[in-house]
């Protein structure tokens, strides 16, 4: 066993240890501890459903509000670090005329997939989720989203700097946009919800479904969420990471994104694909990698350029990487505005060109509340 393997052995069983000791002090001191089922959106073809969710003890996080100054932004970040997960308990998830029960594991994460005989013809869809010990009960309704036959494509969009402004090359104004700021406070670029609801119907006024993969950790699914629906972004399956240090999430930042997308893909094996990322992290490299993997499958590769007006070696690089897959017929732009991609998606016929006039105007509205629409970083 090599030393790195032995440090992460080692790393994942001291968290463990940790981690139950401070379970046991818990529930000393909170005898009468509430118990939440936290179902992620879930997703699927006609004929086969995936679904994820945790379960939390002490889960006291509320919606934010406009009267949240950055404190209460704060208590609120640190209330979902410091989730008291419930591992290793069965949950039961009934969907149509299935139930199946399936355990949670050391992070208090569940899993579960459903294969129908008979197609879904609705797109959106619920399960039923029920968890229940000697002292507690609790239930939850799970909302899944199904691609329909008639779907045109579907995107993959990654979310911090791409369609919610981070700062992530910047670690300072990451932190702080993180830890102060809420769903409400948090803000999109310019576009950015006009242009995805517009990728959603497509020249068919279809519904194609839009993913979100991003290195966020799971912590945040309730703010993202929440901010989709303040922002009026497009709903969808959120895939995000554990920060906890367990054996099958170790090394596996650098994965994390293709290893989903790759998913998505085996999962919709009759859509093309759109991929939306930025500059800022490895979303070309990895996008790049798909289209060699999964030649035909990608449709067009949007990269929001969050350094515009430089000439870096960064961006160099992107237009390296942009001209070798355009060898395989596939267009990977470097953007500086949502219009562009808007634009180009037009070009390729992914939508209708009223979409144009649509993100140009929902640009000027937006630019016009919050001018600053690039991110100020300094170079590499």
């Amino acid at each position: 066993m090599s030393f790195w393997q032995s440090l992460k052995k080692a790393a994942n069983k001291t968290e463990n240890v940790l981690d139950n000791l401070s379970r046991r002090v818990r529930r000393r001191l909170y005898r009468d501890t509430d118990v939440t089922i936290e179902p992620y959106v879930g997703y699927g073809n006609p004929h086969h459903v995936r679904l994820r969710g945790r379960i939390l003890e002490n889960h006291s996080v509320r919606a934010a509000r406009d009267e949240d100054n950055a404190l209460h932004n704060l208590w609120y970040i640190l209330q979902r670090f410091n989730s008291d997960e419930l591992p290793h308990v069965d949950v039961t998830i009934t969907f149509q005329n299935q139930q199946k029960t399936v355990t949670t594991d050391d992070e208090g994460f569940f899993y579960v997939e459903f294969d129908v005989d008979e197609p879904l013809t609705a797109i959106r869809h619920t399960a039923e989720l029920h968890y229940a010990d000697s002292r507690r009960e609790a239930h939850a309704t799970g909302h899944i989203i199904i691609a329909q036959p008639d779907a045109q494509f579907a995107v993959v969009s990654d979310m911090d700097d791409t369609v919610i402004r981070s700062n992530v090359p910047n670690r300072i104004k990451l932190v702080a946009n993180t830890l102060f700021n809420n769903a409400r406070t948090r803000l999109p670029f310019a576009g950015v919800a006009q242009f995805y609801r517009s990728l959603q119907k497509g020249t068919e006024n279809s519904f194609n479904p839009i993913y979100y993969v991003s290195n966020s950790p799971y912590n945040l699914h309730d703010l993202l969420q929440e901010f989709f629906k303040v922002r009026d972004i497009p709903e969808g399956p959120i895939f995000l990471r554990d920060f906890g240090l367990t054996e099958r999430y170790v090394g596996a930042f650098e994965n994390h994104k293709a290893m989903q997308i790759a998913r998505l893909l085996e999962l919709h094996r009759d859509l093309p694909f759109i991929l939306i990322g930025d500059s800022g992290e490895h979303d070309p490299d990895i996008y790049a990698e798909i289209v060699r993997r999964y030649p035909g499958r990608i449709a067009a590769i949007y990269i929001r350029d969050v350094r515009p007006g430089e000439t870096w070696k960064l961006n160099d690089h992107i237009k390296e990487v942009a001209q070798e897959i355009r060898k395989t017929g596939v267009d990977m732009l470097l953007i500086q505005d949502t219009l562009a991609a808007a634009q180009h998606a037009h070009q390729k016929g992914l939508v209708s060109e009223s979409c144009i006039i649509e993100v140009a105007k929902a640009v000027k509205q937006d630019l016009a509340a919050n001018p600053i629409d690039i991110l100020d970083n300094p170079p590499l």
